[in-house]
């Protein structure tokens, strides 16, 4: 994602104006370092590669960006002789010589094409255009953006953003399910859960919770199936015995990047960041599918950390079951 600028200024994705990213005070090292998602960060299985093409618009950026990485593949790379900050100017040059200068190799590295860097963006662009399939790698970015900030890697008119939690487990149909929605014109797709394992909890609350979690289930209508505009825009019912539902779960949450990005995403809210977000959606006009026909199996959690949300759910439930005994 590129953003626009305007006398030093930069434009994101909402049409906001704010201070150049990279002149601000930036996020420290320490604070990278304390988040605990930097560690489950995918690691790139480097072993196999037989030959890789290092893309740089800059003379040090292949070294910021991934100079460890560098060191343990001692590659050897190009360097094309094309003006600081100017690379925009000249990208289809840059995407030809790139085609011409990577033949072989099987791997490429280039700038992250959403760095907030005019060079950056162009040449991650011109590698991703030269047919490379690259590994993009920020430069700019760990400076100007925070810990969990995704804002910035969403490109709106492709990326769609599906969530789910650490102790669910998703079907191998769930993503593909959300996508087949989304092409029929839905924005976004709010599923449900199923609970498997009730071990610890009274004989009875398994039928206590299925007909609570069920109560407020109806048959989908035409027009609740319909996406009321687009042009993919679905125009048949479905026959699969899928039902509306009143339920948000963070961990069965799918959305396009354009309409995330349009209502502000998850807000900084204490608790419920989920429901805020689809109640932002629907409050702005947004095409939102509620459906039991997308379903993940989560935990009975005893330890609930999000007041409010599904653990504390069925701890009411659970008291609920109880005095009625």
């Amino acid at each position: 994602m590129s953003a626009e600028r305007t006398d030093g200024a930069e434009r994101d994705v909402r049409g906001d104006l704010s201070p150049d990213p990279i002149d601000a005070p930036g996020t420290s090292e320490s604070e990278w370092r304390a988040w605990p998602g930097l560690g489950a960060l995918p690691a790139i299985a480097y072993d196999n590669w037989r030959s890789a093409v290092v893309v740089a618009a800059h003379p040090d950026d292949e070294v910021l960006g991934l100079g460890g990485l560098l060191s343990l593949l001692a590659a050897s790379g190009v360097r094309l002789g094309m003006p600081d900050t100017g690379l925009a100017a000249r990208e289809a040059e840059l995407t030809q010589a790139l085609k011409e200068a990577s033949a072989g190799f099987q791997v490429c590295l280039a700038p992250w094409e959403a760095d907030a860097h005019s060079d950056h963006e162009a040449a991650g662009r011109a590698a991703a255009a030269a047919g490379l399939r690259p590994y993009f790698h920020p430069i700019w970015a760990w400076h100007w953006t925070r810990p969990g900030d995704v804002h910035r890697a969403l490109d709106p008119a492709t990326v769609w953003v599906a969530t789910t939690d650490a102790d669910t487990l998703v079907p191998p149909c769930w993503l593909s399910r959300q996508l087949r929605h989304a092409a029929q014109g839905w924005e976004a797709v709010v599923g449900t859960v199923t609970v498997t394992d009730w071990s610890g909890y009274p004989p009875p609350f398994h039928l206590a919770y299925a007909q609570r979690y069920a109560a407020t289930q109806t048959s989908l209508t035409r027009e609740s199936t319909t996406p009321t505009s687009g042009k993919n825009a679905a125009g048949a019912k479905r026959g699969d015995g899928a039902r509306w539902h009143p339920h948000v779960h963070g961990a069965n949450l799918g959305v396009t990047a354009a309409a995330y990005l349009a209502v502000g995403g998850f807000g900084p809210v204490a608790t419920g960041e989920d429901q805020a977000l689809v109640g932002a959606l629907e409050a702005a006009g947004r095409r939102v599918l509620r459906t039991t026909g997308v379903s993940v199996v989560t935990s009975a959690r005893r330890d609930p950390r999000a007041p409010g949300g599904f653990g504390h759910f069925l701890a009411r439930l659970e008291a609920d079951t109880v005095s009625q005994q």
